[in-house]
């Protein structure tokens, strides 16, 4: 399993990315930074990058935005993390619900500072169960 200090990581992704060794790791968007470039840097594709992160303009990206990068093709199946983007009248609660998951596990995972402060567009990791 790789680990760098570099990228976002919380108690709850390192246990997913034990489990499935070498798949994904979490990428902070940097300013300049586009999807090709990032792709090239972890020796993906910019397609593998939109797939795992349900992007829907690859060509808007944007600082601090998190990215799962995966480390080989993309396969749907139990146990990945997902991202959610948040709908008008979603709360972390509704989403919480919505996949079976904390709302404590979120928080920690996506390290959100004030739970209560969500928006539509926002991107949220949902942890593997």
């Amino acid at each position: 399993m790789y680990y760098d200090p570099e990228f976002f990581c919380c108690q709850y992704c390192e246990e997913a990315m034990r489990q499935i060794p070498g798949f994904l790791r979490i990428y902070i968007v940097r300013p300049g930074d586009t999807l090709a470039s990032i792709a090239s840097r972890f020796n993906t594709t910019v397609a593998a990058i939109v797939r795992a992160n349900n992007i829907q303009n690859p060509n808007l990206i944007f600082p601090g935005q998190r990215l799962i990068i995966p480390r080989m093709p993309m396969q749907p199946g139990p146990g990945f993390p997902r991202v959610y983007i948040v709908q008008s009248g979603d709360t972390l609660y509704s989403i919480a619900n919505r996949f079976n998951v904390s709302m404590q596990r979120l928080i920690e995972v996506n390290r959100l500072e004030d739970p209560d402060v969500i928006y539509p567009g926002m991107r949220i990791i949902i942890p593997a169960q």
